[in-house]
Formats: structure tokens, C-alpha cells, sequence
């Protein structure tokens, strides 16, 4: 049986470095150009009322993950089937980091080296993970947090000299459209993947209020995403930033101080690294579990090897292309995601509620 426990603060990191993820590298809110920062404030926005299905759903049902609401809700049958489809997603969000993850590595770095090792490497550290448990993740994450804020903070400081306001000007020259399609793009991604966490919830401290958790998760990742994102705009410009793949390593690579301080961009790419990591490793994690909940199987971990080998073979297979894969991510993923984020959740919180009224009502009865 996984007695495992995390605290209110460890659950907060897992749920922001989650939820930064590849996001910290890949250009997010692309589709706005200049109005980036604005379309990541909108997803935001988008996002609250999404938070407070999560938050009450697992209210509902304190010490209870994400799965075991759903089977207590929508009954074995229905609950399972829903149960398949979460991990299917966990599944396929955990096959596409990876995917970003040997991508980017190809492209900046190892340019001779086979994605397969790249993906390998990766792959095999999330499913350890997974396997020694959610604490270490936990802790892992909370050492790390740190780390990444440092290193996103003093690359935006030594490119200051390099900003350009002007980069930024005019706000919604091309009118609101543009920014409410990046911002629903930047609601599914990275926001709302954050609906993958919600299994973490059954290893919390009983007391903790998942609303304040959520909360103060997307504030921070919302405040690094502005930082970030506003950071590549002033320095690359409109046109870069729309171009470029990997635009805030693009902008890191611009640090240069006389000849002492350069190749800083090695910064972003750790902070990329750990990221994903710890994304990838909640996705299996959630994947693993999902399976174990829907045979009644008490150890979830039993599953992370196979489902983690398989997630690097489909990672490899899944696009035939890096622009391919730009291609899907930018103009499909919004609306595959959808369903999983907005419209399932609101389904179990529907049932959940008409469940525990009925439960008080019985009780009442008795």
C-alpha cells in the first residue's frame, strides 16, 4: 500500500514547475507577437474558474485523488472508462515533453547525437522516479524551485542592457482576435495541463485547502511565464519571437559580458531539463495510477517501467517532423486538450456533487 505524504508547500512547487514545464523554453502565446504578455494574462483569467472545478471537486472529497473521485462519482463502469481516457492523456502529454525535450536537444545542442539516447536518458530518470515515490519527487522539486527562479531571474537581469521597449509597442496593433486565440491556446497549454496534478492529491496532508494550493501555484507560474516571455519579446523583437522554437534560449543566448560571461544559455537549458522532468515524471506517474485505480490494484509503481518505455518508443514516432510537431502543437493541441481539461472535469463535478447529496441525505435519513 503507497502511505506516501506531501506537504501543502511540496504540492504548490510540484504543480508550478509542472505547469513552467517545456513552457519555459517554447514560446508561449506566439500567436499575439508583441501581445504575448497580454494573451498569457487572459489564459490566466480563463483559468480561475477552471481552478475552482478542481478545487472543488477534490473539496468534495478530501485525501482522495482525481481517480478515486471519479469511480466514487460516475460509479466503476462509467469512472473507468473516463479513468482510460486520463490516461491516455497523461500518457501522450508525458510522450510529447519528451519529444520537446530531444527536439530542443538536437537543435541547440547535440545536433550529431540520436534522439533515441536523448530520449532514453530522460525516460529512464522519470520512471526511477516514479518508482521511489512522490516525497522524493517532492522534495526533489522543492530543492530545485529555487534554482530555476534564480536562473531565469539573473538572465533577465544581465539582458537588460539589450531590451528595447519599443518591442513591445504598438499593444494590440492587430486588434483582440489574435490575443483571445493565443490566450485559449495559452489556457490548454500550460494552464489547464495542470489538471493532470490533481492525482497528486490523494498523497496531501489532510487540512489543506487544494483552492489555495491551485491558487497560488498558477499565480506564481503565471508571474514567471509574464518574466519570460516579456524578456524574449524586449530582446528578439516580434518577428524572432514568432519564428523562433526555443525563443527565450534564443534571447539567452544573446548574454554577453566582455569575455568572461558567456554561454549562459547552458542556464536555460537546465531549468528545460528539470521542467520536464518533473512533468514527465507526473504524467507517469498519473498514468501508472490511473491504471492501478481502474483494476483495484494498491501499488501503482509496478507500472512505471513499461509505460515509460513505451512513452520513449511513441516520443520517437509520434511526429515525423520538428515542424510537424510545432504544427500540432500550435494548431490542434488546444482543442484535443480541451475535453480533458474543461469538459470532464465539469462532468465529474457535476456528479460528484449530486453524489454527496445524496450520501448526506441518506445519512440524514439513518
Amino acid at each position: 500500500m503507497d502511505n506516501q505524504i506531501i506537504t501543502r508547500k511540496h504540492t504548490i512547487t510540484i504543480i508550478f514547475v509542472f505547469m513552467l514545464g517545456s513552457s519555459l523554453v517554447l514560446r508561449v502565446g506566439g500567436g499575439a507577437g508583441r501581445d504575448a504578455w497580454l494573451a498569457i494574462l487572459i489564459g490566466m483569467v480563463m483559468m480561475l474558474p477552471v481552478l475552482l472545478v478542481y478545487s472543488r471537486i477534490l473539496s468534495l472529497f478530501p485525501g482522495k485523488g482525481f481517480f478515486e473521485i471519479i469511480l466514487a462519482s460516475l460509479g466503476s463502469f462509467f469512472g473507468s472508462i473516463l479513468i482510460f481516457l486520463y490516461v491516455w492523456y497523461a500518457f501522450h502529454l508525458g510522450t510529447l515533453v519528451i519529444r520537446d525535450f530531444t527536439e530542443f536537444v538536437k537543435i541547440v545542442g547535440l545536433h550529431e547525437t540520436p534522439e533515441f539516447v536523448t530520449a532514453l536518458f530522460l525516460g529512464v530518470l522519470c520512471i526511477w522516479a516514479v518508482k521511489a515515490g512522490i516525497e522524493v519527487i517532492a522534495r526533489w522539486t522543492a530543492i530545485m524551485m529555487p534554482i530555476i527562479i534564480a536562473a531565469i531571474l539573473l538572465i533577465t537581469l544581465l539582458l537588460i542592457p539589450k531590451f528595447k521597449i519599443d518591442n513591445l509597442k504598438p499593444v494590440l496593433y492587430n486588434g483582440m482576435q489574435p490575443v483571445l486565440d493565443a490566450a485559449f491556446s495559452v489556457f490548454t497549454f500550460p494552464f489547464a495541463e495542470t489538471v493532470i496534478c490533481t492525482v497528486i492529491f490523494s498523497y496531501v496532508k489532510s487540512g489543506n485547502k487544494p483552492y489555495k494550493i491551485y491558487l497560488w501555484s498558477i499565480l506564481a507560474g503565471t508571474s514567471i511565464l509574464l518574466v519570460t516571455s516579456v524578456r524574449s519579446l524586449l530582446v528578439l523583437g516580434e518577428e524572432s519571437y514568432k519564428i523562433n522554437f526555443f525563443a527565450s534560449y534564443m534571447s539567452a543566448r544573446l548574454v554577453k559580458i566582455g569575455d568572461f560571461l558567456e554561454r549562459i544559455e547552458v542556464l536555460v537549458a537546465i531549468v528545460f531539463l528539470v521542467g520536464g522532468f518533473v512533468k514527465i515524471s507526473i504524467c507517469l506517474l498519473a498514468a501508472a495510477k490511473g491504471i492501478a485505480d481502474m483494476f483495484s490494484i494498491s501499488d501503482h509503481r509496478q507500472f512505471a517501467a513499461p509505460l515509460g518505455m513505451l512513452m520513449i518508443i511513441y516520443s520517437l514516432t509520434v511526429f515525423k517532423s520538428t515542424v510537424e510537431m510545432f504544427a500540432w502543437s500550435e494548431n490542434v493541441y488546444k482543442y484535443y486538450a480541451f475535453p480533458f481539461e474543461v469538459i470532464f472535469p465539469l462532468i465529474v463535478w457535476i456528479a460528484a456533487e449530486v453524489n454527496v447529496r445524496k450520501n448526506k441525505r441518506s445519512k440524514a435519513k439513518t
